[in-house]
């Protein structure tokens, strides 16, 4: 009979455990919620929240660019981390990235630097195209420029149709912001006006 109880008393903690976690999860996500409706107010757009402690999402138009926002879990054996995703339309003539070193350092798979790269930022930043001559095609000193207004990042991809950005999240909360956030979509912004103008 004791052990029967011991193990309901154990079984009853695990429960109790879960739902804390899973009800600060939520409040934390109701807090991410609430930020993205100031962008849905000031930008129109939607927020889309799946259930009760799932993750918000936006998608919406900034100077007549679709944008989106959204976040995901990465867990790796050493660290655990919130990708915060920014997404706008865009027309690049040339496709390439943007990599953080410390970012590039943390990834499993070895990153070569050679001719398809370029160092910027004092080399905080990679720019990588697939083909060398592509580095000649990209307005350099601009877009570090811009990119120096949008540290800290993981990466930023650019394909002929859009922009894609990730930053490595430690405060959730903090990151989606309205005044963080309209930042992010401006310079985002003058990038893509930097390049379609090219």
């Amino acid at each position: 009979m004791d052990i029967l109880m011991i193990i309901a008393g154990v079984l009853v903690l695990i429960l109790l455990g879960f739902w804390i976690l899973v009800w600060v999860r939520k409040l934390q996500f109701d807090v991410i919620h609430r930020n993205l409706l100031e962008l849905e107010d000031a930008y129109g757009g939607t927020v889309k929240r799946g259930g009760l402690a799932s993750r918000p999402r936006y998608s919406g138009e900034y100077k007549g660019n679709k944008v989106s926002v959204s976040f995901s879990y990465e867990s790796k054996k050493e660290s655990k981390h919130y990708y915060l995703a920014v997404t706008m339309q865009c027309r690049s003539p040339v496709q390439f990235t943007v990599l953080s070193r410390d970012w590039l350092a943390e990834q499993a798979d070895a990153h070569q630097e050679g001719k398809k790269t370029k160092a910027i930022a004092n080399g905080k930043y990679l720019i990588e195209v697939t083909k060398a001559h592509l580095l000649k095609k990209i307005p350099v000193k601009k877009v570090e420029q811009i990119i120096r207004q949008l540290d800290p990042f993981a990466y930023i991809l650019i394909a002929r149709t859009g922009i894609i950005m990730e930053r490595i999240s430690e405060h959730l909360v903090r990151d989606t912001q309205f005044a963080v956030l309209s930042e992010t979509f401006e310079q985002l912004y003058q990038l893509q006006q930097v390049l379609e103008k090219r």
